[in-house]
C-alpha cells in the first residue's frame, strides 16, 4: 500500500513539474492540455488518458500498458510478453472521466498523443 501511495505521489509530481509524465516501469501517460475548443464546443476541454490504470482495472492488477509499436494504435495490455490484449481507449477515458464525448490523437505517429474529450458543462 506504501508503495502504490509512493507511486502515485511520485506521478502526480512528474505530472505536475512536467505537464506529461512516462512512469517508469509502466506507460502511464498524462497530458493535462486544459484545451478548450471555442465555439459550438466551448464546454469540451481536453485531457489525457491513463492506459496503464486501464489495463490494471479491465484484466487485474498484474497486468500493464505496452507499447508494441510506434504510432497510436500500438497500445496493447500486457501480462507477459505473449499475453497481450487489446486497449480500448474510449472505456480508458470513461473510467478516468465523467461525460466523455470522444477520444482522439494528435499525431498518428505519436502513441502519447491520446487525449480524451470531456463536455465540462453536463
Amino acid at each position: 500500500m506504501k508503495s502504490n501511495l509512493f507511486s502515485s505521489i511520485t506521478m502526480l509530481a512528474l505530472l505536475l513539474s512536467n505537464g506529461a509524465a512516462l512512469a517508469e516501469g509502466s506507460y502511464d501517460y498524462f497530458e493535462d492540455s486544459d484545451s478548450t475548443h471555442h465555439g459550438e464546443d466551448s464546454c469540451v476541454v481536453e485531457r489525457g488518458v491513463n492506459i496503464d490504470s486501464w489495463c490494471k482495472f479491465q484484466y487485474g492488477s498484474s497486468w500493464r500498458a505496452k507499447l508494441n509499436g510506434a504510432d497510436a494504435y500500438s497500445w496493447a495490455c500486457a501480462l507477459s510478453q505473449n499475453n497481450l490484449r487489446n486497449v480500448d481507449i474510449v472505456a480508458a477515458c470513461k473510467l478516468q472521466y465523467r461525460n466523455v464525448v470522444g477520444v482522439d490523437y494528435r499525431n498518428f505517429a505519436d502513441p502519447y498523443s491520446w487525449f480524451c474529450k470531456i463536455d465540462i458543462c453536463r
